[in-house]
């Protein structure tokens, strides 16, 4: 079905085998998450529950109803747009939990969010060197890629200023300042 609208060569059964590896990895990391790595959350720092299938309804209403005209079939194009918009939502409750901790991150999740900004600014790069081939820079298609894409990095831009912060004073590979202040505030209480 959508093998003729895909662009290229994707969908070759390389690209389908691997895009079902980094679905079957998803969904492990999910379950591991809910089950055996069920100490690992925070329960008391996440309270962003109810909003996030508030943004989850948002991003599928938005995909239907703004997608990107990219493959000019309707499910492919709301699939994606869909996509787009729940990537652009997906690091605000971990945002959230960081901000409640006092901008406490461990170096993981810190590092984290680092790269998901670096992501972000090589996927805008991308999509402003292509802005001629998708009819001429004119269509309101590349631009909403873009738009999304930028506001990501505007909202990450505040915790990247902290983290190169804290990677200046404390080097790359150590733990974040704020990380080692609040395992310390824990040990206290």
């Amino acid at each position: 079905m959508l093998g003729n609208k895909l662009p290229r060569r994707s969908a070759d059964a390389v690209v389908q085998a691997a895009d079902a590896a980094s679905l079957a990895a998803a969904l492990v990391a999910l379950g591991s998450l809910a089950t055996w790595r069920r100490s690992c959350y925070q329960g008391g720092t996440d309270t962003f529950g109810a909003p996030s299938w508030c943004l989850v309804a948002a991003a599928c209403a938005l995909g239907c109803t703004a997608r990107a005209d990219l493959s000019k079939a309707f499910v492919p194009d709301a699939l994606w747009t869909t996509a787009l918009c729940l990537d652009a939502a997906s690091p605000l409750p971990q945002l959230g939990m960081i901000a409640r901790r006092g901008g406490a991150a461990d170096a993981a999740v810190g590092h984290h969010v680092a790269l998901l900004w670096c992501s972000r600014a090589l996927a805008l790069t991308f999509w402003w060197l292509i802005r001629g081939t998708w009819s001429r820079g004119t269509s309101w298609t590349g631009w909403s890629i873009m738009a999304v894409l930028a506001a990501q990095l505007v909202m990450l831009s505040r915790f990247m200023a902290y983290w190169c912060r804290g990677c200046w004073a404390s080097g790359l590979l150590a733990p974040l300042p704020c990380a080692e202040r609040d395992r310390a505030a824990r040990k206290e209480d």
